[in-house]
């Protein structure tokens, strides 16, 4: 409200005139306010039907009006004889607080004094009469009296919606002629802001859709052009059941049949593949406008790569000329590694399922079967015209997800996988196979200022058939009811029963609006996984806090931020530590059924003070809280590992994959924990899904303090060193290393075998910028056989308190150093034993 804004600059007038020889402002654009040089008008004449009557000369301009048809107006349903005196004392209560000759009464007629009082209506519309669409632009501030009303009055009511409406159509107007200025120039960065503006101010528009997306495309921005197709196309279709123009769906068409750019593992024939590093923005934007349109499969450009084309294939090795900086590779711990291209990732998840029907098959993959009473939450699509906010309809969709979990008798995919789906053209049976769920969650999410719109449906898979939608109409400070709403609905629609965990969440609505955007902002940058996106996260939750210091969500958010950025050495342990455990603290002290929160003690426990007992109960409690937190049976599986439980790791870690079944990094760990446990073809299995999953997963290459295991360390077990070479020089390409050094490696082989190539590896480790992790470098040197290397590694590693010594009692290329008394010194204090098999 224009009020608002102009109070922090200017003191108020409460009562009294103001001198009458100072110009007036009526601000009715956006708002309504009346400004004097002094400072904001607030008092008690200028509110109600003072203010009507205001606004009623203020359009009227210089036109005078009668009495009776101000009457008529403002108090239609009262008789003369009380409609007079009304007016009346409207008259001098504005005269009170404005000054005897603000109003001009001659005779029946009643006009502003246009020396004392103008208008920002007055100056719009007299600079659109003088072609300054530039400033009549910056004039209008948005609906006339937006956010009035004067409910007594139907027939005011109906002038004002008359008069909205016929200002906002000048204001496109000039939106319109401002850009076409520009247009005609071909200055596309000048033009596109009034055209986006347009596209906002009138979104249903064809016109003003075409108008933006040419000039996107001519600004080079095609990804951009056809997702402002998919929004148009998507709100046409929601509000009015209706598809867009022709010339709309022609530009997409011609737009999706240019060439996409082509990026090192991007699509280079029919059958190749994209993985999550290669593919690009500007594809999913092109497949997800394309499949907008009626009849898509009709529609689609012979040159475009089907889905069920697409087969995998290993990414070739980097050209000479390419440099991948392996720290931006980096990724979280806690929420995963990157997703591969999904059409990869469909067709992989079926053929490694098919694969794994052999001898061992039904213990390597759970169950493929959905059960009755599962559900994945789809990302709700932003329509917001801002086109950035896609981190509130993100956020909403993950918390959504975190609600139905907590569902007693629920299965709810996580949202790693689910997001995977986002830019899919899968169908609902596709998407339900591919989660192994039984029903779908989808919608959209529109932002408008204040106003929120929220339309979900939940589809079930089998069918294809709609069980249950709504739109839902809100304030955007009542998100959280909203989404307890949602989840209630969908436990009527599924015929499901509360849990008390799931009606406690209804407590956790900060006060501040303001609080929870930051929470939202804080999780959709810690979901980008790299090092500027989580630092910006955690100052987002801090940010937070200040605002709202009893609000838990945020707590637990910074501490499971802050745990894989001390993993990842992106924060001193000491430093991150202690956030770590004041935050975690807090959260829990603030609200113990919140998962979040226990997950990080559980982390805090596990990794950095090796308190095996606390960590497990504290993953547990998690897990007792929201059955289908997936990372909480991840973290689960990883400390019933390292205390030696591998059967009951594997038992843990199944059901993570259940509830994730595209998440890289748990797939990984599951082939080491068949790997440790001597099952070496289920192990395979695995670490091949990983690979066809995501080559690029810093899961799968090794980043980070823990000891990867992969395919090539199966072939080494089975005595297949030439296959073991190949499968390391992989993995040593797409972790960035020379064309130069892999040929070097090749030749350490050639003179010395597998241990001349690890070697050769643990040399060009130790002189590393940055200095190499010291439970790595451990690792690789005792695959060279130096124990006492090893040893000192480890003794470091210990002191450092470095959270990857934490599996140093299982894993077993450390078995024979795990003799040495130094190394038994270290399990001792630890409270760990050996474990060999």
């Amino acid at each position: 409200m224009a009020l608002s804004r102009f109070s922090r600059d200017h003191s108020r007038t409460e009562a009294g005139p103001v001198n009458s020889s100072s110009a007036i402002l009526l601000r009715l654009l956006g708002g309504a306010s009346v400004e004097a040089p002094t400072g904001i008008v607030n008092a008690r004449g200028t509110r109600g039907h003072r203010l009507a009557l205001l606004a009623l000369l203020a359009i009227a301009r210089r036109r005078s009006m009668t009495r009776d048809k101000v009457i008529a107006i403002l108090w239609p349903d009262a008789s003369e004889d009380r409609a007079r005196p009304q007016l009346s004392d409207a008259l001098y209560l504005l005269r009170s607080a404005l000054g005897e000759d603000a109003i001009i009464g001659a005779g029946d007629t009643l006009q502003l004094n246009d020396g004392v009082i103008g208008s920002d209506v007055q100056q719009f519309e007299e600079r659109l009469a003088d072609s300054e669409h530039e400033r009549a632009i910056e004039t209008y501030a948005g609906p006339l009296l937006d956010g009035f009303h004067l409910s007594e009055s139907a027939e005011f009511e109906r002038w004002l919606d008359g008069e909205r409406a016929r200002l906002a159509a000048r204001f496109a107007e000039a939106l319109g002629a401002a850009a076409a200025f520009h247009e005609r120039e071909q200055r596309w960065a000048e033009a596109l802001p009034h055209l986006r503006r347009l596209a906002t101010h009138d979104p249903y528009s064809g016109r003003a859709a075409l108008r933006l997306m040419q000039a996107l495309h001519a600004a080079g921005n095609r990804a951009g052009a056809l997702q402002h197709a998919r929004v148009h196309i998507t709100l046409l279709r929601e509000e009015f059941g209706t598809e867009p123009d022709g010339d709309v769906s022609a530009l997409v068409i011609r737009l999706t049949a240019e060439p996409v750019a082509a990026t090192p593992a991007s699509h280079a024939t029919q059958n190749a593949t994209t993985t999550t590093a290669a593919s690009s923005i500007t594809e999913h934007a092109h497949d997800a406008a394309l499949s907008a349109l009626p009849y898509a499969s009709n529609l689609r450009p012979a040159s475009t790569p089907e889905l069920t084309e697409t087969r995998v294939t290993a990414p070739p090795a980097p050209a000479p000329d390419e440099t991948v900086r392996r720290g931006s590779r980096r990724r979280t711990l806690l929420l995963g590694a990157g997703m591969a291209a999904l059409a990869a990732v469909i067709m992989t998840a079926k053929g490694v399922d098919r694969k794994l029907r052999g001898a061992e098959g039904a213990a390597a993959r759970p169950s493929a079967l959905a059960p009755q009473r599962s559900i994945a939450v789809l990302p709700f699509d932003d329509l917001s015209a801002d086109q950035d906010e896609t981190w509130f309809s993100d956020g909403l969709t993950e918390e959504i997800i975190g609600l139905l979990g907590r569902v007693d008798g629920l299965r709810v995919a996580a949202r790693l996988s689910s997001f995977a789906l986002r830019h899919t053209q899968l169908d609902a049976r596709s998407m339900g196979d591919t989660l192994r769920v039984a029903t779908l969650l989808e919608g959209s999410v529109r932002r408008d200022g204040t106003q929120l719109r929220v339309t979900a449906r939940l589809v079930d898979v089998a069918t294809g058939y709609q069980l249950w939608s709504r739109s839902y109409d809100r304030k955007v400070s009542d998100a959280i009811a909203l989404q307890h709403d949602i989840a209630n609905a969908i436990v009527g629609a599924l015929q499901l029963r509360l849990t008390p965990s799931l009606a406690a969440g209804f407590s956790r609505a900060p006060d501040d609006p303001e609080v929870h955007d930051l929470y939202l902002r804080a999780g959709f940058a810690r979901n980008k996984l790299t090092r500027d996106e989580m630092l910006k996260a955690v100052d987002y939750f801090d940010r937070a806090i200040r605002l709202d210091s009893s609000y838990a969500p945020a707590y637990a958010g910074k501490a499971t931020t802050i745990g894989p950025m001390i993993w990842y050495g992106h924060l001193p342990r000491e430093q991150g530590v202690a956030l770590l455990r004041a935050a975690s603290a807090r959260a829990v002290a603030l609200d113990a059924t919140l998962p979040e929160a226990h997950i990080a003690r559980g982390m805090l426990a596990f990794f950095f003070d090796w308190n095996w007992a606390e960590g497990e109960e504290a993953f547990r409690r998690a897990i007792e809280l929201n059955p289908n937190e997936a990372i909480a049976h991840h973290f689960l599986a990883n400390l019933l590992r390292s205390t030696g439980r591998i059967d009951e790791a594997i038992a843990e870690r199944m059901r993570a994959i259940e509830l994730d079944p595209l998440s890289v990094r748990t797939t990984m760990q599951l082939g080491t924990d068949y790997f440790l446990a001597g099952r070496m073809t289920l192990a395979a299995a695995q670490f091949r899904r990983a690979q066809e999953l995501d080559p690029r997963s810093p899961a799968l290459l090794g980043q980070g303090p823990t000891v990867s295991m992969g395919l090539g360390h199966v072939y080494e077990r089975d005595q297949q060193f030439g296959k073991a070479l190949t499968e390391h020089l992989a993995m040593d390409s797409l972790n960035a290393v020379a064309p130069a050094e892999l040929n070097t490696l090749r030749a350490a082989f050639a003179k010395d075998g597998i241990r001349g190539y690890w070697r050769r590896r643990g040399e060009v480790l130790e002189r590393s910028v940055p200095p190499t992790d010291l439970v790595h470098l451990a690792w690789v040197w005792s695959r060279v056989g130096e124990s006492e290397k090893v040893v000192q590694l480890l003794e470091g590693a210990y002191s450092s308190r470095n959270p990857g010594v934490v599996f140093l009692g299982v894993h077993p290329d450390f078995a024979t150093v795990r003799k040495d008394p130094r190394i038994q010194r270290l399990l001792g204090a630890m409270q760990l034993r050996a474990v060999e098999r």
